[in-house]
């Protein structure tokens, strides 16, 4: 049995609300990362540029945003995913694997040779899954966190 068709679409300024709520629910209800959410509320926004500048992926089930990535340049030649959420209902259903690969895509298009991610600890082993390597311990505002990188070969 499969679930509703997941839709991926580019992103627009006008899905901002939306997807603040998702980036927020999900934020405060992470273990490691809830509580710096909630004192710092503001950290916690929409991409607005990135939807600006087609850089959103967004992933849609029967017209509701249930997931989405980010993707923005990162150092060198080199783009970063500046953030990968699905809605907690939505998860280990490969929503995020399709929008990774969208973000893969996206980061070629626009030239870049790599593709970086800081990642929660916890999710590492998703972003390994896809071909992230390379681990390296870093900090963030929220609290520890992981840089992973991969190379994008040409297509």
């Amino acid at each position: 049995m499969t679930g509703p068709a997941v839709m991926l679409r580019p992103g627009r300024p006008d899905d901002a609300a939306v997807l603040r709520d998702l980036t927020w629910r999900l934020t405060i209800a992470h273990p490691a990362y809830g509580d710096q959410a909630r004192a710092r509320p503001q950290a916690v926004e929409a991409p607005t540029q990135a939807l600006s500048d087609g850089g959103v992926i967004v992933a849609e089930v029967e017209g509701r945003a249930v997931g989405y990535v980010t993707v923005v340049q990162g150092e060198e030649d080199a783009a970063e995913v500046d953030g990968l959420f699905v809605d907690a209902d939505f998860q280990r259903g490969g929503i995020g694997r399709r929008l990774l690969e969208a973000a893969a895509d996206t980061a070629r298009r626009r030239g870049a040779s790599g593709l970086r991610v800081v990642s929660a600890p916890d999710a590492v082993a998703v972003y390994e899954a896809f071909g992230f390597g390379d681990p390296e311990a870093t900090q963030t505002l929220f609290g520890p966190a992981v840089i992973l990188r991969m190379a994008l070969p040409p297509q």
